[in-house]
């Protein structure tokens, strides 16, 4: 596992615009850890602090009244909310440059508008993760980008977005790249600001073991014979992004909110037992998400298969997942492009074990 010190401007950028479209704020944020009566310690408090002053600079050398385009950077409606604004129109087309991004915007602009038709629908299938079925690396024609789009459970107003993005996406890019270039420029000026306010973050990622990282701060598993790169990841504070490096068969890419392992540490320390135990039984008590996690006792499973086997759209088994993956009971492993569910058979005794202290304080077993 490396760590690598410098953010992904270009992802900082599409991130705060998305946070700035959805109304994510810092405010917002502080809000919701008051009420939630989340206990923050020193580190994250500095940090958080840090942050805002951060963004409110770089509020004041853009625009902070334009709110033109704003569509551009929020989530289309029908996909799993978040909010960094990973299902914007902006995103999808930006989010697979990554790895080509090198300082400057326009030869990624650029290069978006020379992409095939056929090139771009793949990009935005494979972000959406909706290829699992199609061969690896080959274009998707218009005809099966239609198909799928249309197969999905999403609102017809979304549908639309997503036809018009793969039919005008020369135009969208450049539209799109108005707005982030002068953030980006900005971003550039904090570049020191922003390795300083990560630091912290840099020194835990270089001694950290493989195991540890994945096993708290993702709820991913490693897979052999896949080197992993780290990077910090400021305004996706919270948030964990993992893609395949272009070009490299072997290599991912795992972007990493700076303050996750803080967040992570609020959140899990925040309730007793009695409400990790409740917290459980919630998500299991829906009837496909325990079906779910009992097929997965006996075998590990990507997206599309858990669509195919339970007859459900793709983003309905991706929110099933994501509660699922919340709970702590299902594990998940990145193998490439694609995402394998598991039941974590230790986080389910130790779930188990917790019901026996709740229920049976003084070590009873139950009558038999």
């Amino acid at each position: 596992m490396e760590y690598l010190s410098h953010p992904n401007l270009l992802l900082e950028a599409l991130a705060a615009l998305g946070r700035k479209a959805s109304g994510r704020t810092w405010e917002y944020t502080e809000q919701r850890l008051l009420l939630r009566r989340a206990e923050t310690d020193e580190i994250f408090k500095k940090s958080f602090a840090e942050l805002r002053t951060l963004t409110d600079r770089l509020t004041a050398a853009t625009d902070p009244d334009d709110t033109a385009d704003i569509e551009l950077f929020q989530n289309i409606e029908g996909f799993p909310y978040n909010a960094i604004g990973s299902c914007s129109p902006a995103f999808l087309l930006y989010y697979p440059m990554l790895g080509e991004f090198e300082g400057e915007l326009a030869p990624v602009t650029d290069h978006i508008a020379a992409l095939s038709q056929e090139q771009v629908a793949r990009n935005i299938l494979d972000t959406l993760t909706l290829t699992e079925n199609l061969p690896k690396d080959t274009p998707v024609s218009g005809t099966l980008y239609m198909s799928t789009i249309l197969a999905l459970d999403i609102p017809d107003q979304s549908k639309l977005t997503l036809l018009n993005l793969i039919n005008e996406y020369p135009k969208i890019a450049r539209r799109a790249a108005a707005h982030i270039a002068p953030f980006l420029e900005s971003l550039k000026a904090e570049l020191p600001s922003m390795i300083k306010l990560t630091s912290h973050f840099a020194s835990e990622m270089r001694t950290i073991p493989q195991e540890d990282f994945f096993g708290h701060l993702t709820r991913l598993k490693a897979t052999d014979g896949i080197r992993f790169r780290i990077h910090p990841f400021v305004f996706g504070m919270d948030t964990v992004l993992a893609f395949s490096a272009p070009g490299s068969e072997d290599t991912v890419d795992i972007y990493c909110g700076f303050l996750r392992e803080q967040l992570l540490d609020i959140v899990q320390n925040q309730p007793d037992l009695r409400e990790r135990t409740f917290d459980c039984y919630r998500i299991l008590g829906d009837r496909t998400r325990f079906d779910i996690l009992c097929f997965l006792k006996d075998h590990s499973a990507y997206g599309q298969e858990l669509a195919s086997e339970f007859e459900l759209a793709r983003n309905t088994i991706h929110h099933h997942m994501s509660k699922l993956v919340e709970s702590g009971l299902v594990s998940a492993t990145v193998s490439g492009n694609r995402v394998y569910y598991a039941l974590d058979e230790n986080a389910f005794a130790d779930f188990l074990n917790g019901q026996q202290r709740l229920f049976l304080p003084d070590g009873n077993t139950p009558p038999r």
